[in-house]
């Protein structure tokens, strides 16, 4: 979502401001402009009170979703100077744009049920 800042010339990035101590987050109620430098949204949840299993299998899904951004990335960049900074994560993998890009692509209001079976078909192949 960041990178729609760099795509929309009216969209602009903002973030609280954190400061990170021990195990914990406190956020500082400053709003900044530019991207956050990692997502809190898992420290967000556990600050609401979500279930300690529900926050330990987030923490396993986005550790499983960094890893396949980073092999993409990596993938994708190897010629390229890798960045210092963090990796921001992006919403869709290449994969996934590929799949977005398809359903852009079908006129939804002239394909019939069966067709959009198959078009189903073929994009969870593309997944799987």
């Amino acid at each position: 979502m960041t990178e729609l800042a760099d795509r929309l010339s009216g969209v602009k990035n903002f973030h609280v401001t954190v400061k990170e101590s021990g195990g914990g987050i406190v956020f500082l109620r400053k709003v900044v402009e530019g991207a956050a430098d990692r997502s809190y949204g898992i420290e967000v949840a556990k600050l609401a009170g979500l279930p300690s299993d529900v926050i330990h299998r987030a923490r396993e899904v986005l550790a499983e979703h960094e890893a396949a951004e980073q092999s993409a990335v990596t993938h994708l960049a190897k010629d390229e100077a890798k960045s210092s900074g963090p990796l921001q994560l992006t919403i869709f993998t290449p994969l996934s744009q590929r799949i977005v890009d398809r359903i852009k692509e079908t006129d939804l209001n002239s394909i019939s049920p069966l067709e959009a079976l198959n078009l189903l078909h073929e994009l969870k192949k593309q997944i799987d």
